[in-house]
């Protein structure tokens, strides 16, 4: 009887160890949502690029021209900044777009 619950007592204490102990792979197979952005038009022309003086980034760093954005109201100017170059990717520059619908903001990216 003693031999029993000792094997008992071992067989349990191995299985806690074990349950606590182990990995789980999760692997995914479905692609990664894609998160759609709002599109919005603006019925009035975005004002002319602002002159900038463009900056030296260093070599592994890319300047991201500035460019105006849409507050809903006006449009504001975002300031141009260094990025980190991403291996084998160009960086492609956000514009704004006439369409029939009005103006339309094309976000930078890189491709």
């Amino acid at each position: 009887m003693r031999k029993i619950l000792l094997l008992t007592l071992s067989l349990i204490f191995v299985l806690i160890v074990f349950s606590c102990t182990a990995k789980k792979t999760v692997v995914v197979t479905e692609p990664a949502p894609v998160v759609q952005r709002d599109v919005v038009f603006v019925q009035k022309a975005p004002p002319p690029p602002k002159t900038a003086v463009v900056k030296r980034c260093g070599p592994k760093k890319v300047w991201i021209s500035g460019h105006w954005k849409w507050t809903g109201r006006k449009y504001v100017w975002k300031k141009g900044h260094c990025e980190r170059k991403k291996r084998n990717k160009v960086w492609i520059a956000g514009h704004w777009v006439k369409t029939t619908r009005g103006w339309k903001w094309t976000p930078g990216h890189w491709r």
